[in-house]
């Protein structure tokens, strides 16, 4: 593991971080590439959705819900407080904590939502899963680490099927801009000053460059899930983007401002939830294959997604330096039980994979 040698000033990044350089001042240059965060207001938020209201009409609008906060709180404001008629949507991940299916559910009851449930066909989400980290871990290479992931990628792709379905025009989500990591953008070669939604093509390439080393991953059957992961994998996807002829997307957190407090504060009392009781972060929980991740960027780089994520929130004020780094030492603890479990539904012995990323030299590459 990379030794946690220095942190910047400003931050709580430390010289592991990929692509990390410091000034005479101790400033890293993730901060001096920092843009505030601008948000368009509430006023405009409310313009936009007066024109998908109707009284003829039984949905308004889809919220998708994952069960993590953000997506909570995203139905609650549109239910509750805008009074938005909502269709929920969840994608149904095999790999869910399930205090967050719990929160799913106390949340529809309550607000008194219909909820549509979608899951990929023929166990292609296990499959993909489990194929893709045997073939990158014979073959390491972090440019494709995400590819074990590909299958949350169709989640997208079966929202709008049901958008169409119900001919609903309207889908609201919950993307947090603190959640693009910086670092990861910058391992597949996208400049870390571009925005969230100019991201997720720019990468492709990055991911491109890493199966090339790897055919392994090219397995006939999984052809069809690349293609409709990739081309509409993301609100910002090409074929997303296509369909949004159709259908308008709006994310609330860039017309609201994110107030981790107040977001937690109201979901919790007013909507029963709660964060799961294996993890010490209330962050990403909602799907556990987030912590290989963390266990693979913690012991090549000593950091992990929530190093960045605490970071923008300190270069926005949101909370003090301090503060950021006894997060960072509390929820930056890994349950071994849970990483073993899933290593051991790929196929692969917990111990001999952590070997293998202690011994090859994945930060070069």
């Amino acid at each position: 593991m990379a030794e946690d040698i220095k942190r910047c000033s400003r931050c709580v990044l430390s010289s592991s971080t990929p692509y990390i350089e410091f000034d005479e001042n101790g400033v890293c240059n993730y901060c001096q590439n920092h843009a505030p965060i601008i948000y368009k207001g509430e006023e405009e938020l409310l313009r936009r959705l007066e024109k998908f209201r109707d009284k003829n009409e039984k949905y308004e609008c889809i919220v998708a819900v994952s069960g993590g906060r953000d997506s909570t709180f995203t139905l609650l404001k549109l239910v509750k407080d805008y009074k938005m008629k909502v269709l929920a949507v969840n994608y149904d991940n095999p790999f869910t904590d399930p205090q967050a299916k719990k929160n799913i559910e106390s949340a529809v009851k309550i607000l008194k939502v219909d909820l549509v449930t979608v899951k990929s066909r023929k166990d292609i989400h296990k499959r993909t899963y489990c194929h893709n980290l045997r073939t990158w871990a014979k073959r390491p290479s972090l440019e494709v680490l995400s590819l074990m992931c590909i299958a949350c990628k169709l989640m997208w792709y079966e929202i709008l099927k049901v958008a169409l379905k119900y001919e609903i025009r309207l889908v609201v989500g919950g993307g947090n801009r603190f959640e693009d990591t910086a670092y990861i953008k910058a391992l597949l070669g996208v400049p870390i000053t571009d925005p969230w939604e100019n991201t997720f093509i720019k990468s492709l390439f990055g991911v491109l460059k890493g199966v090339v080393k790897n055919l392994g991953y090219l397995k006939p059957s999984f052809w069809s899930t690349y293609f409709k992961a990739y081309f509409f994998g993301d609100p910002y996807a090409l074929g997303s983007r296509l369909l949004l002829y159709h259908v308008t997307l709006l994310d609330l957190f860039y017309y609201l401002e994110w107030k981790e407090d107040e977001v937690l504060s109201r979901i919790k009392s007013e909507l029963n939830w709660d964060s799961s009781k294996s993890l010490n972060s209330t962050w990403r929980f909602d799907c556990q294959v987030a912590l290989i991740k963390d266990l693979v960027y913690s012991t090549v780089f000593g950091v992990t997604e929530k190093d960045d994520f605490y970071s923008k929130m300190v270069r926005e004020g949101l909370i003090s330096r301090e503060e950021a780094l006894k997060k960072l030492e509390r929820e930056n603890k890994i349950p071994t039980e849970i990483v073993r479990r899933l290593l051991t539904e790929a196929g692969l012995d917990y111990d001999k994979f952590l070997e293998m990323l202690e011994s090859h030299s994945l930060a070069n590459g």
